[in-house]
């Protein structure tokens, strides 16, 4: 029996896609999509990990004007985006008194530091993380595919609940997110038109990725295994794909170098920075700590499977399982493709399976290649199907999942624009109860008057908390700030169905960072977790 052809396990036959510009504008839609929902809730409140780039510029104020932040906890490209949000306060201060650096340091640190600088630094962030969404829209087109199959990968990022929120956050990792998918997209540039130069290109976005967090550094290893397959073998001799790969290696690392000089300035600085780093990751952080291994691998997949692609989780299974078709079709495909797609998602997750602490923010870079293989995986699957109906089913699936999508991270968008409307979200509650009139609720003290001005308290359902948990109950109802809030510290988090339900603003997916220190809400806790955070020694209520 023969052996296959490399062009058996290839793609199915697609168009070619349209040379026309109004094809490559159609990444305009999902790029501003995502843009409108990430600032329609750009002002969520406060973030835990948002002091550190406003620092950093502080610093460099205060001691100078250095243009060294004093701490690399985060390498550099967020320094300088920071830096470069506050260029029109810095234009106006040299225009007005040169490059004093005391009046520079007057003027600009109130600056830096007010609650409006930080709304502007989150709308670059939103914007910068936007292009992800361009990114693989075109990286769909050089490899091949139609515009609609573009058009449904970049959506899946647009609509995803775990990128919008992520990427109005001022933290590094919707930054590195977008640094992949360019690099991803540079990467098949360099494959399908045989660049060297995109190639080069692509070096220079993995050392901006490893300069925005530093495991982003593991984006530079596609790119140089993709060296020995861009020329026949007889185009030269293998000390010249060598020294192509260390070329390739010295771009990334001057790139990186360029956006973090503190590396080599201020080594010790830097180096008790990367310590710190270290050892939160590899020894475990309050709640968000894991067992390394299968545990925290385990839990990765799961997060990917069940939150990544959907705020609900059947949604979310459904579009993984697309993804797993667009994997299996990678592989089948040809090598250069597996090391383009699967290697570095593949390096880079098992890397952070081997850490003791679990933020999930961390994985938002594999995002990108995970939508373009959902992509595939739906484009291979339509092409199989045996009938046009079947074809019509499938597309509309798609189509209403990610409608689905879209109008829940438009109410999502909403209810933190309207965050400070406690009424609506009580009015929430109350239909969440009368909706469930056979379920018991424990209240909290400080929710029962809530509930008498609504007329609901007394109710044959509802019980006090303070009568203790040894009564039976379904539900257990407080704000908060008065169970979560209080023990932030010891509360477990990266754990599905954490809560019930949630009534308040939804900025953050609470199963993952249940910790999240911002506005009040109203919490629902099942009776079984509630239990299991009392034999943990955690006192509610």
């Amino acid at each position: 029996m023969p052996a296959p052809l490399e062009s058996d396990f290839n793609s199915p036959p697609q168009p070619t896609p349209s040379k026309s510009f109004f094809v490559h504008l159609l990444a305009i839609v999902p790029f501003f999509l995502l843009l409108t929902l990430s600032y329609r809730g750009i002002d969520f409140g406060i973030h835990w990990d948002e002091h550190h780039e406003p620092a950093e510029v502080t610093n460099s104020l205060n001691n100078g004007c250095t243009l060294l932040p004093g701490e690399y906890i985060y390498p550099g490209v967020n320094y300088w985006l920071t830096v470069g949000t506050l260029l029109p306060e810095i234009y106006n201060t040299v225009k007005q008194v040169g490059p004093d650096a005391t009046a520079l340091q007057a003027t600009l640190v109130p600056v830096v530091n007010s609650e409006a600088f930080l709304l502007r630094l989150r709308h670059v962030y939103a914007f910068v993380t936007g292009l992800t969404a361009i990114w693989i829209y075109l990286t769909v087109l050089v490899w091949g595919g139609t515009r609609l199959e573009a058009l449904v990968s970049s959506l899946l990022i647009a609509t995803s609940f775990e990128v919008i929120y992520h990427s109005r956050w001022v933290a590094p990792d919707s930054i590195m997110m977008q640094f992949g998918a360019l690099t991803l997209l540079l990467l098949a540039v360099a494959w399908k038109k045989e660049s060297i130069l995109a190639l080069r290109f692509a070096a220079v976005a993995a050392g901006l990725a490893c300069g925005t967090k530093y495991p982003g550094a593991l984006l530079i290893l596609p790119v140089i295994l993709l060296v020995p397959f861009l020329q026949a073998p007889t185009q030269g001799r293998w000390w010249r794909r060598l020294l192509r790969c260390a070329g390739l290696g010295a771009i990334f690392g001057l790139t990186y170098l360029v956006s973090t000089p503190g590396t080599l300035l201020q080594p010790i600085v830097f180096f008790q920075s990367l310590l710190g780093v270290w050892n939160v990751y590899a020894h475990g952080w309050y709640g968000y700590k894991v067992n390394s291994g299968l545990e925290h691998l385990g839990k990765i997949l799961v997060y990917f499977a069940t939150a990544v692609f959907s705020n609900f989780w059947p949604v979310a299974v459904v579009l993984f399982s697309f993804v797993l078709i667009g994997a299996w079709t990678i592989i089948r495909e040809n090598i250069r493709s597996v090391l383009i797609v699967l290697f570095f998602p593949a390096i880079y997750l098992l890397y952070f399976s081997r850490q003791e602490t679990m933020v999930v923010r961390n994985y938002l870079v594999v995002v990108p290649f995970a939508a373009f293989l959902a992509g595939r995986g739906i484009a291979w699957l339509h092409h199989r199907l045996p009938s046009a109906k079947a074809r019509i089913a499938l597309a509309t699936i798609v189509a209403g999942l990610l409608t689905i999508n879209l109008v829940d991270q438009i109410k999502a968008a909403n209810s933190i624009a309207h965050r400070s409307d406690t009424a609506q979200f009580t009015a929430e509650l109350v239909r969440y109860i009368k909706q469930q009139p056979d379920r018991v609720f424990l209240v909290s003290d400080r929710l029962i008057p809530v509930l008498r001005e609504q007329h609901l308290w007394p109710g044959p359902n509802l019980r006090p908390a303070s009568g203790g948990v040894q009564q039976p109950f379904d539900e257990y109802l407080a704000y908060y700030s008065e169970t979560v809030g209080l023990h932030s510290l010891q509360w477990p988090t990266n754990r599905r169905h954490s809560f019930v339900a949630i009534f308040g603003p939804r900025e953050v997916n609470f199963d993952y960072y249940t910790g999240w220190f911002g506005d009040d809400r109203i919490v629902s806790l099942s009776e079984a977790f509630v239990r299991e955070m009392i034999a943990h020694g955690v006192q509610l209520p």
